[in-house]
């Protein structure tokens, strides 16, 4: 597993825990210049980022070795009444926009944002035509949920899926997922949002307030933990815990300061978990209702 550089943040007043706002453009090249000095070299944005992948291409004149992994961009207005022509015309806009900031001839990896539209026949089709004309090498989506993500492995055009996990999460560890992911050895799987909104590494008052939810519960398992396999803190067992995943093969970390960046590079070389350890956890968390786990469902935060 390595780390993939989430950008967010650097096109973007992004995250609950950014304090400072969006990074100057200074910043953000030495933000992207360290990333690369310790072999970070992929780099995932999005046309939703602001002006994410506008960094990322003045990046790129400066720098090389970058691997980009942008997305479609959301097309909010597509819907089932939507024509062809204008959904094309959309399509059309996104990819040349990310063509022109990005300042490449041929996008790396497009991933669709939504996976509404990767079930529309018309985007997803014309996006194929887009590869076949040399405008993209590889296709992906992000997904949000299991079924989503076997749904794509079974699709040989896609080589790239990017999923939520976290250590309460054992919806991914169900036999078709796996056996699926065991079988596509030509996917790459890269992982987000494994601290769960921030909520895991936080103290009670943090979580959702929920009915048939004891947050302390859920904390002072976390905590327990923590101690008993010797981790400095709640981070360091969350992240332990992703890099005990074989099957994923990136973890995307996203920052707003070149500190910031430094201390996770070291948080990253965090041992992997025990197989025993693992196995606690995995039966510890069994079974955690979605409504906690879909940051969708709560409604104090």
């Amino acid at each position: 597993m390595k780390i993939i550089l989430g950008t967010a943040q650097l096109g973007l007043n992004y995250g609950i825990t950014n304090i400072n706002g969006k990074p100057s453009l200074d910043t953000s090249l030495d933000i992207i210049k360290t990333a690369l000095q310790n072999n970070i070299t992929d780099f995932d944005t999005a046309r939703a980022y602001g002006n994410s992948e506008e960094i990322i291409g003045i990046a790129k004149e400066k720098f090389t070795n970058m691997n980009i992994i942008t997305k479609l961009d959301t097309l909010p207005d597509v819907n089932k009444t939507t024509s062809k022509d204008i959904i094309i015309d959309k399509i059309n806009k996104s990819i040349d926009n990310s063509l022109k900031f990005l300042k490449v001839k041929i996008i790396d990896t497009l991933l669709l944002h939504r996976f509404s539209h990767y079930k529309n026949k018309i985007i997803w089709d014309y996006l194929l035509k887009l590869k076949k004309q040399k405008k993209i090498k590889k296709l992906g989506v992000s997904v949000y949920y299991v079924q989503e993500a076997v749904e794509a492995l079974k699709n040989e055009n896609i080589k790239h899926i990017q999923l939520p996990i976290n250590i309460l999460d054992g919806t991914w560890f169900c036999k078709e997922f796996l056996e699926l992911v065991e079988k596509r050895t030509d996917v790459i799987i890269h992982c987000r949002s494994i601290f769960l909104q921030g909520i895991l590494i936080s103290s009670k008052d943090k979580w959702p307030e929920l009915d048939n939810i004891n947050s302390q519960d859920y904390v002072n398992k976390l905590d327990y933990f923590t101690r008993i396999f010797n981790f400095k803190n709640k981070i360091e067992l969350c992240l332990s815990y992703v890099k005990s995943i074989d099957w994923i093969n990136g973890l995307l970390m996203g920052v707003d300061n070149v500190s910031q960046l430094k201390e996770n590079i070291k948080l990253f070389n965090i041992r992997k978990l025990k197989k025993n350890e693992f196995d606690l956890i995995r039966t510890t968390f069994k079974n955690v209702p979605e409504n906690l786990l879909n940051p969708s469902m709560w409604k104090n935060i």
